[in-house]
Formats: C-alpha cells, structure tokens, sequence
C-alpha cells in the first residue's frame, strides 16, 4: 500500500496465471521524472512467493545509477490508519461491487491527504487525487 500511493504499481500475478502475460506482468512498474521512462524491476518466485531480487550496490553503483523511489517521504507512513478502510469501504457494497455515483450522495468526502500535504517537497501522485476519503460525521 505504502509504494502504491507514490504511484508504483505493483503487478503482483505471475506471468502464468495471466491470461495475456506481458513484459509489465509479475513486475513493479515505478514512474520517473520523464513520463515516458518507467523503470521496470521484474518479480521472481520462490516457491509460492514473489519477491524482488536485490543486493547491497557498489560504491560506484550508488554514485551512478538512477535511485528510484518505491516510497515517499510524506505523508508520513502509518501502518495502523483506518483511512484507506474508509476510502475502500466507501466506495464498495458488501459483495465488493463499485457502488454508483448516487449511492454516495449522503457522505462527506474530501480529497485523501492532499491538503494536509500541498506543501510536499514531492508532488502527490496522480492516482491518489482520484480517491476520496469518508469523513465521519
């Protein structure tokens, strides 16, 4: 959750269980500066387990390859929030089904985190803008 609200997509479905399977498959996809580029960093599995292959770099590696974020400095990270429980909630029925727009029309809503950080040294991600979160009344 964490790397997705910094607009990292997690493409956890190896590519064998996916009825079309791409080079984006079973990946993390992490978007840079220019939004063309897209630093592509390819899942593994052992044995039922994905994971990231990675090691410490070299002291030349450090000084000159591109560093990219997974994560973001703020919001700050509190694995204890409600406030994506709220967000899902709010925009699902029990069987998991997108409620219509309609369906909405009696919850205060606000955009999640966006104000409280428009002063971020790093812009919030773009897909984040999108949800909302439920503010209790």
């Amino acid at each position: 959750m964490q790397s997705r609200t910094n607009d990292v997509t997690i493409n956890d479905r190896p590519k064998f269980l996916t009825a079309c399977p791409n080079d984006n498959d079973h990946c993390i996809l992490a978007p840079s500066d220019d939004p063309d580029d897209i630093t592509r960093l390819p899942l593994r599995i052992h044995g039922t387990i994905s994971y990231l292959n990675v090691r410490k770099p070299t002291a030349a590696e450090y000084a000159t390859c591109e560093h990219v974020s997974l994560t973001a400095n703020a919001p700050d990270w509190d694995p204890r929030t409600t406030k994506y429980q709220l967000v899902e909630d709010s925009l699902v029925d029990n069987a998991g089904r997108l409620l219509e727009r309609g369906d909405l029309k009696d919850r205060h809503f606000i955009s999640l985190l966006y104000s409280e950080h428009a002063s971020s040294p790093k812009p919030f991600p773009k897909n984040i803008l999108s949800y909302t979160e439920l503010i209790p009344d």
